[in-house]
This record gives C-alpha cells, sequence and structure tokens, in this order.
C-alpha cells in the first residue's frame, strides 16, 4: 500500500460526526480512502476502481437488502 504522506484528505458534507466519516484523497492516478477513526490505516484505488465504486452507491448497488 502506497503511503500518502501529503494527500488533503476530504469528508463528505454528509458527515456529522467527527470520528465515524470516510474520507477520500486523490493522489495522482490513484485514490486513498480512509476511515476517519482510524487514518493511520488507508486503502489506495485506482482512480477507474474508484469512479466504479462510486457510480455504484449512487445507482444503489450496494444497499443490503434489510435497508
Amino acid at each position: 500500500m502506497p503511503e500518502l504522506p501529503r494527500a488533503v484528505w476530504r469528508r463528505s458534507a454528509r458527515c456529522v460526526s467527527d470520528h465515524h466519516c470516510v474520507e477520500v484523497a486523490d493522489h495522482g492516478d490513484t485514490v486513498g480512502l480512509r476511515n476517519s477513526r482510524r487514518p493511520e490505516f488507508s486503502l489506495t484505488l485506482s482512480k477507474k476502481a474508484w469512479q466504479s465504486f462510486r457510480d455504484g452507491l449512487k445507482a444503489g448497488r450496494f444497499h443490503s437488502a434489510r435497508d
């Protein structure tokens, strides 16, 4: 996992808690994801994978049956 020491992390405007948010950072050809509660751990995705994931979220593909 590449480190993202200079990444500028951002949160969704829908995030109302200081400690339970997903943070995202653009980093060249990749996008970093992390939990604001555990910022020392991050996940790095290609921009294409991030776009596919975002499109899936917007389309509601990841909602569970109990939602």
